[in-house]
């Protein structure tokens, strides 16, 4: 007789994680914090209930029924912290492989156990499956591994029972309305799902009464079916795409589809190893979805997933980090580390919006580009950015109406300190002195900076204020880092400080350790670790980077070397040894550095990685062929409703 495990969860709100969220002091008691974020939820959606990633597990109460043996018990603080809590449940799943019993579990007990497990790092490494095939590797969700259904009680109405009309050997019982964002498991091996067969819409015929009508070379005409497929999402790809199977086995990626739902999807391009479509009509909602934020969503390139939750994005991302690391590096991280995440909305510090006129559509358009398309989408606003800088595009938008050259701006740049917000305007030919005024204007009128480039990026400079400097801090070391609107800095600041707060512990510096930092830009992980009192060394390419490094390093008074190398085509071994190291490269990863590593240096690597593919290609060199190991991995969410993925490692031998 299957066991049967009935729990049901309680929760407080996730003190210290608001705290971070917000950058709440420390000393401010947990009812104040509390209070703030069930204020900022009633704001944001008219109801107290606070969502899963900011509510704090403190007891599982389970009643297991065995045979005839019935168990009552909780697993709660104080006994355990959360992590332990969330573990000690899903050791007991893996034990009695039970039939959960919940009541609202799809709406809240499981969203928030899963969503809790991934930001306390609790994916253990044996919830990995691998099939025949050795590069098949799956993630399986938690709660479907073991168990042949969950039943939801406030959804089937009483113990036993099935939702009505859900056919109870359906293979997608399990996932309706799970939130369930990583690969799905059957319940049901495939020979068990059936054909649902639909009778004939009035006015057609059926196949068989058609049968010899039609000739095949009018079929090859059409380039598309004329009916939706039914597709069940199985997972979400890097592009923030639902992945799915079409009856003959064939990958489908459907626009608009989230993991565990049922949708009707048009295909729009067919591929030979795979097809694009979209979805038309969702069938069986995941409980992850909800409605865009923002009116220019599924046109407008900039955002990919507002369709999804904040729990389903992040879950998402950080299956996409197993799955390259297992596919591609063939590594698997001894501990995965609890998500670093910040606000969702308004997060954007840097953007470059498309300029464009087109008379036809009433004049100037500014925006990011359309999804799959180089049009500029006509933005009136945009939800990522700072409400600031979103309620500046009309105004920017009647500002290049009125330039004499307004069809010969194609951009303009948005960079934000903690100071002020520079616009630097891209401009192709000479401004005429009114043109100048206006810019003049603009800038008084909405305080902000205007910069101007008339070539390349080397050629921006401070046109009003012409004393124009941005900054943003990192109060945990006491640093201010000054830049300009065209360098590079993280788009995300809040979530930066996060990052490099944990950079630092992981690295853990020593005094008088020798530290390398390549490519380390501005000194924004350099000048933190110099704080430390380790000597550091910072590597950049951009000589220009370099200057700025080191007039940070004086400005804040840290003692910082920094050197301009090709990391790409010069090693760092005439400046070594080196104890410990930073990388924090561009996409294209850092194989040549990692492959030219000395055999007894550095002991300790810290990997900073917006390229979730080349982390893994370099880690599996690491690992397989440099002696590291893989200590650790996490993902950061730097880009909120975007398919980019930030992510942290760290290799130790």
């Amino acid at each position: 007789m299957t066991p049967v495990l009935a729990f049901d969860i309680e929760t407080i709100p996730d003190c210290a994680g608001i705290r971070g969220l917000y950058d709440l002091p420390a000393d401010l008691p947990d009812a104040d914090v509390a209070e703030l974020a069930f204020q900022k939820r009633r704001v944001s959606s008219g109801s107290d209930f606070l969502p899963p990633h900011l509510q704090r597990i403190i007891v599982i109460g389970c009643v297991l029924r065995e045979g005839d043996s019935v168990q009552v018990f909780s697993i709660a603080e104080p006994e355990r912290d959360e992590p332990a809590i969330i573990r000690k449940f899903f050791d007991g799943i893996d034990k009695y492989t039970p039939q959960l019993v919940s009541w609202n579990g799809t709406g809240f007990d499981l969203p928030v156990l899963n969503c809790r497990t991934l930001l306390c790092g609790g994916c253990a490494v044996k919830f990995w499956d691998q099939g025949e095939d050795d590069r098949d590797f799956r993630y399986n969700n938690y709660v479907n591994r073991y168990h042949a259904r969950h039943l939801d009680l406030m959804e089937s109405g009483g113990v036993g029972a099935v939702p009505p009309g859900r056919d109870p050997a359906h293979p997608q019982l399990l996932r309706d309305r799970l939130r369930e964002h990583l690969s799905a498991v059957s319940s049901l091996p495939a020979a068990a799902r059936r054909i649902h067969q639909r009778p004939v819409r009035p006015g057609m015929q059926s196949a068989e009464d058609n049968a010899g009508k039609t000739k095949p070379a009018a079929l090859a005409r059409v380039p598309v079916a004329l009916e939706n497929l039914i597709l069940s999402i199985d997972a979400l790809d890097a592009e923030g795409r639902g992945v799915a199977r079409n009856p003959g086995g064939k990958v489908v990626f459907v626009e608009g589809a989230l993991p565990g739902e049922r949708v009707a999807c048009r295909i729009f391009r067919e591929k030979p190893k795979f097809d694009l479509g979209r979805a038309v009509e969702v069938l069986s909602e995941s409980a992850g979805r909800r409605a865009p934020r923002c009116p220019h969503f599924g046109v407008c390139g900039g955002c990919a997933t507002q369709h999804a939750d904040a729990a389903t994005q992040m879950a998402a991302k950080q299956r996409w980090l197993e799955d390259n690391l297992a596919r591609i590096g063939k590594v698997q991280p001894e501990m995965l580390l609890p998500i670093v995440y910040g606000e969702e909305w308004g997060y954007r510090r840097r953007a470059r919006l498309s300029v464009r006129r087109v008379e036809k559509k009433g004049g100037v358009m500014i925006g990011f580009r359309e999804r799959r398309s180089t049009h500029v989408a006509d933005m009136r606003e945009c939800h990522v950015l700072p409400p600031s800088v979103s309620a500046l595009i009309p105004a920017m938008k009647e500002l290049v109406e009125k330039l004499s050259i307004r069809e010969r701006v194609p951009q303009i740049e948005v960079a934000v300190g903690d100071n002020a917000t520079a616009l630097v305007f891209r401009h192709l030919l000479p401004l005429s002195e009114n043109d100048l005024s206006l810019l003049r204007r603009f800038g008084d009128e909405n305080s902000v900076h205007v910069w101007l480039q008339p070539g390349g990026p080397d050629t921006a400079h401070a046109f009003h204020p012409e004393a124009s400097e941005l900054y943003y801090d990192l109060p945990e070391f006491g640093l201010r880092i000054r830049f300009r609107p065209t360098d590079f800095t993280q788009v995300n600041h809040a979530v930066n400080r996060i990052l490099v707060s944990r950079a630092v512990r992981l690295l853990d510096p020593q005094p008088g350790e020798r530290v390398a930092d390549l490519f380390c830009g501005l000194g924004n992980f350099s000048l933190p670790i110099a704080t430390r009192g380790a000597q550091v060394i910072g590597f950049e390419g951009s000589r220009e980077l370099v200057e700025r490094a080191q007039q940070n390093a004086v400005a804040n008074r840290a003692v910082a070397q920094f050197e301009a190398v090709d990391l790409f085509k010069q090693d760092v071994k005439t400046y070594g040894p080196f104890q410990k190291m930073l990388l924090d490269p561009p996409r294209e990863g850092a194989i040549e550095i990692v492959k030219s590593l000395p055999d007894d240096w550095p002991r300790r690597i810290v990997y900073v990685s917006c390229d979730q593919a080349t982390l893994a290609r370099d880690a599996g060199v690491l690992v397989h062929t440099k002696g590291f190991r893989l200590a650790a991995a996490g993902v950061v969410n730097m880009f909120p409703h975007t398919a980019h993925v930030e992510s942290i490692a760290v290799f130790e031998r």
